[in-house]
């Protein structure tokens, strides 16, 4: 049942980020068309704001379905009730905080928008937003529910369902009444819709938890554990939001809302990608720490070598599409005129890879329960991370962003994860990291830049049938080289074992 949850739960995440992104990609260009994009800077920019703001909620969630994974296992009802009971009251502090530090930056507004758009549309939108994520805190604390169950694969379709309906409607208010405040408005109305529906789904399947003001309090112990856990878990959501949602604040400072409008578009595409991926190496995180646990240190880092050669190989291939095929994509998509310069999209493709690099480190690292022993460095790299941005993007622009990203990517988060990972997980000198890496990525800037040669000689023209050929030429030069350079390599024969064992176990079998 276990394996089941889990398979169905990250089927459901990558069918709703499929699903959202394909919904997402219409809504953007509708948006684009009927408004302009410093109208969707402006929607971006506030967007990021609250992201900022969510940082009050200081990794409440996680420690709370943490903490109630104990008590299901053993059917304590009396116990997840006290724990939800706490969750809740906890969650509208964190609504009244947001709510009060949304107000306080409303006078910080002028300074970062700099009269590019009419400042009471500024403060209506940014307000609205506001409200939308104090609803959101005050009716989701029951969403841990079906986490800690691992049935979080209802409340996705929900969700999925809810935010087509949300996008959908948006489109058509974007189309009939050109109005950028309706169109935030259908935002909320299906935000609460879609918690009030979540909520019900989980009192129909725990009708226990209807009533809350009953349940007891939770013991001193129990307090303490999840204090620890939120202290943890803060501090590494702070380093994660400096590192990735501060882009557009600064961007909107020291340049323009056009230029977040378009550089938005860009990471929602590397967003998009580096989810799909997560995801699915997040689906071997549970296999993993059944593997951990056995205390095999010969047979772990043999899985872990072939999970990371797994891990560049779907890198490689990624980057070297992202580098061919994201100018067409965007050109198709929207147009030439949200086009950024060729090296932009080089720097974008050198940060992805980086961030999808780690995915394979990420999941033994998450596996072994590595949170504690380096709560520090998230400080240390959003500190860096803001300082490099805020220097290189006065100097070099949009470019000097993800030079930053690059720089920290490498030399802080992924080296991080590599060493506590290499350290308490696999037992051996975190060398043995930067020797694969130097292979992989030196392999990775080959492939990319001969292929980029290659298509942009063949197929120069920005148009559908050259994207194809893109596609298609890419993937095929990615698939050569590496048989070339890796065919010899204990992880590639692996790797071809591994297929055709499942391609035998599902092919159609001769009558």
């Amino acid at each position: 049942m276990r394996k089941k949850n889990t398979y169905a739960n990250v089927l459901a995440n990558i069918v709703y980020t499929l699903v959202i992104m394909a919904f997402t990609f219409v809504n953007r260009k509708v948006f684009l068309t009927q408004l302009n994009v410093t109208y969707f800077g402006l929607n971006s920019l506030c967007v990021d704001i609250l992201s900022m703001l969510s940082l009050a909620e200081l990794g409440i969630g996680q420690a709370m379905v943490y903490a109630l994974y104990k008590p299901f296992a053993k059917n304590d009802k009396p116990t997840i009730k006290a724990y939800l009971k706490i969750y809740r009251v906890m969650y509208r502090y964190v609504a009244l905080t947001v709510l009060g530090i949304g107000i306080i930056l409303l006078f910080f507004l002028p300074i970062l928008v700099k009269e590019e758009v009419d400042m009471k549309l500024v403060y209506t939108v940014f307000l609205l937003y506001l409200l939308n994520s104090v609803v959101s805190y005050l009716l989701s604390y029951k969403r841990s529910v079906l986490f800690a169950n691992q049935q979080a694969y209802k409340m996705v379709y929900a969700d999925m369902i809810f935010k087509v309906m949300s996008i959908a409607c948006q489109i058509a208010v974007l189309l009939l009444t050109r109005d950028m405040i309706t169109y935030v408005l259908v935002v909320i109305v299906f935000t609460i819709g879609g918690n009030v529906y979540v909520n019900r789904m989980v009192t129909r399947k725990y009708p226990f938890l209807r009533n809350l003001s009953d349940a007891a309090g939770i013991s001193p112990a129990q307090k303490k554990d999840v204090i620890k856990n939120v202290k943890a878990l803060s501090i590494h959501n702070l380093g994660n939001f400096c590192v990735k949602n501060t882009d557009n604040i600064i961007i909107s400072y020291f340049l323009t809302l056009g230029v977040v409008g378009i550089f938005s578009n860009y990471m929602f595409l590397v967003v998009s990608i580096g989810s799909i991926i997560a995801k699915i190496f997040d689906a071997a995180t549970a296999s993993i720490g059944n593997l951990i646990v056995e205390k095999d240190e010969a047979k772990t880092y043999s899985v872990f070598n072939m999970g990371f050669f797994i891990n560049f190989i779907v890198a490689l291939w990624v980057t070297a599409l992202v580098c061919t095929c994201m100018q067409v994509l965007i050109t198709l998509w929207l147009g030439e005129e949200y086009l950024f310069p060729d090296m932009i999209v080089y720097l974008i493709s050198g940060y992805l890879y980086l961030q999808l690099m780690r995915s394979n480190i990420y999941s033994f690292k998450t596996a072994s329960g590595i949170f504690d022993q380096d709560k520090f460095f998230p400080v240390l790299q959003s500190v860096a991370n803001l300082g490099l941005s805020v220097l290189l993007v006065h100097w070099l622009g949009v470019s000097g962003i993800f030079i930053a990203k690059i720089v920290i990517s490498f030399f802080l988060i992924n080296w991080v994860h590599a060493f506590f990972t290499y350290k308490y997980t696999l037992n051996i000198p975190v060398g043995r990291y930067f020797e694969k890496m130097f292979v992989y990525s030196g392999t990775t800037f080959l492939i990319c830049v001969f292929s980029v040669f290659i298509c942009s000689r063949l197929f120069p023209e920005y148009c559908i049938v050259n994207l194809i050929y893109r596609v298609l030429c890419t993937s095929g030069i990615v698939a050569l080289i590496t048989i070339l350079l890796f065919h010899k390599t204990k992880e590639y024969r692996c790797l071809i074992n591994l297929i055709s064992e499942q391609w035998n176990k599902f092919r159609p079998k001769s009558a």
